[in-house]
């Protein structure tokens, strides 16, 4: 916004740079909804977990025409997640859609939520775009990659990222019984 405000004291606002500093704006009241929402109950179920990336994923996908997306919900046990997990949790699954958005090049994204006997709960994304390296992102400073495995190790749960160029990327966050 400073450097939006400098522009227009010139007179010249790039376009892009509204574009920019709007997306941004859009991106940080996002994540202060989520925050409040996970914070605000004493228990959230896999269902209305479910419900909430949802709404999310939805919301930030409304004008990427280029993008279906498609959810699958096999929720055969509707498990209570405390708030700090929900939270650990969705920060995890909206940085995978966040990237599948903006690096991925994908036509398609399906995302599945499960959660069953065995299974407290499972988020797997796939995506039909580019692929990438996953040491090349590393060694690139790619930090969301770096999050979510860290916050993955926060909870005990596992983190598996699949990808080959050309061939799309899968990321599967999973925790077993708790």
């Amino acid at each position: 916004l400073d450097i939006a405000s400098a522009e227009f004291a010139t007179g010249h606002i790039p376009a892009n740079r509204l574009k920019s500093v709007t997306e941004m704006s859009k991106q940080a009241i996002h994540t202060l909804r989520e925050t409040v929402w996970a914070l605000n109950h004493e228990s959230i179920s896999v269902e209305a977990f479910s419900d909430k990336f949802k709404s999310y994923a939805l919301k930030m996908s409304e004008y990427a025409e280029n993008i279906r997306i498609e959810f699958r919900e096999d929720i055969q046990v509707n498990h209570i997640l405390t708030p700090d997990l929900a939270l650990h949790l969705f920060r995890i699954c909206q940085e995978a859609f966040g990237n599948a958005m903006k690096h991925a090049a994908a036509t398609r994204l399906y995302v599945e939520i499960m959660s069953g006997a065995g299974v407290f709960f499972k988020f797997r994304l796939t995506d039909n775009g580019i692929g990438f390296d996953e040491q090349a992102a590393d060694l690139k400073g790619h930090y969301g990659l770096q999050n979510m495995r860290v916050r993955a190790r926060e909870i005990h749960a596992s983190f598996q990222l699949t990808s080959e160029r050309g061939k799309g990327t899968v990321i599967e966050i999973e925790l077993k019984e708790q």
